[in-house]
């Protein structure tokens, strides 16, 4: 059973099929699928299948959306916008340090600057803690979870 807030009379309808019923709307894929495959040469393939746009729609998107999520967002989608939305923090504190993302590796794993951007993370994303370690070369999600720790036990003194 569809929900009753979608509403397909008008998709159909643009495509000449007047009745909603299983086989106006097995017509229907045919046909789309007809023409992805006349176009397939035209367009690249879509991987994920949830946009299609240019390289930086995805931060754009985030920008705009400020990231609470909708209840009909999907995983997948919701994963690679808080992706983004925490890369765009990460890059945004980086600079602010002066630093190059590349140069994390060769700072100390507990380095202050690190823990900054990963509590800033922890707090603003739903990031992971392995993803924020591997992204701040900090080591381990656990590791990690012991120096926010000590840190906010050391900020309550």
């Amino acid at each position: 059973m569809r929900t009753a807030w979608l509403r397909v009379d008008r998709l159909l309808g643009e495509h000449g099929f007047e009745e909603d019923d299983a086989q106006s709307r097995n017509l229907l894929a045919r046909h789309i699928e007809g023409m992805r495959l006349e176009a397939e040469g035209d367009v690249p393939a879509l991987k994920r299948g949830w946009r299609h746009g240019a390289e930086d729609f995805v931060q754009y998107l985030t920008q705009k959306l400020g990231r609470l999520g909708s209840a009909g967002e999907r995983a997948c989608e919701r994963t690679e916008t808080d992706e983004q939305l925490a890369l765009r923090i990460m890059r945004e504190d980086l600079a602010r340090y002066q630093l190059e993302e590349a140069a994390l590796a060769g700072l100390p794993k507990a380095d202050e600057r690190k823990l900054s951007i990963a509590r800033k993370l922890r707090q603003h994303t739903p990031m992971t803690r392995r993803w924020i370690a591997t992204r701040l070369q900090i080591g381990s999600a656990s590791y990690l979870s012991a120096l926010l720790a000590s840190a906010s036990d050391e900020s309550m003194l």
